[in-house]
């Protein structure tokens, strides 16, 4: 499938032309955007977690410093620094190994699929026998090998469909993953070694 981006002739169209055509867009996706803001609110939930557990175990307890730095923190930064300071604090190994996996989830495949449904185009495309198909498209240029022939050409994008089911399924993983992240941040705090000192109440 060729993809360019193209400007348009200047046409005279009906005045709501524009606005029936988002409308029709924002019902094909309907389903799919359902999924797309529970997917983000699950992220914004794991990104707390994630946020407190890397207070927690950096027994940060200035409220100006923690917030602060949190702020400046982006996700995986975030998660980086996790992985090292509980490297440095790990109970035992199983812990850290444990701790390791769910950062790896995390970081290594969540992350990227959640930036992918995030920062891609969602289209409604006609497949082969002209069905209507809800396509992710990723503008992406790269030279690849033709099959069968072998022959190079120059991708300009990359198309996957995709389901409302499979965005459903990315929010479970999310879940899975913050309470994983969850477990391991109380076996720590329970911990006889790993208990932070109580914060210091806020000035007034």
């Amino acid at each position: 499938m060729v993809f360019e981006l193209t400007g348009c002739l200047t046409l005279r169209l009906p005045g709501d032309y524009d606005a029936k055509i988002l409308r029709n867009r924002e019902r094909a996706l309907a389903k799919h955007s359902a999924q797309i803001g529970r997917m983000c609110t699950l992220w914004s939930g794991l990104e707390w977690d994630v946020t407190l557990f890397l207070v927690t175990i950096s027994n940060l307890e200035d409220a100006t410093s923690k917030n602060v730095l949190m702020g400046a923190m982006e996700m995986r930064s975030k998660l980086n620094a996790l992985a090292a300071i509980g490297f440095k604090r790990r109970l035992t190994k199983r812990w850290f190994e444990r701790l390791s996996k769910s950062i790896r989830t995390i970081n290594d495949e969540l992350r990227i699929e959640r930036n992918r449904i995030i920062h891609d185009f969602w289209h409604s495309v006609p497949d082969e026998s002209g069905v209507e198909v809800i396509t992710r498209t990723t503008l992406s240029a790269k030279v690849v090998k033709e099959p069968p022939s072998g022959e190079q050409k120059l991708q300009l994008a990359q198309f996957k469909p995709v389901k409302p089911s499979e965005i459903s399924d990315l929010c479970d993983r999310i879940v899975e993953a913050n309470i994983t992240l969850n477990q391991l941040r109380r076996e720590y705090e329970w911990h006889p070694s790993g208990i932070p000192p109580l914060p210091k109440p806020l000035a007034k």
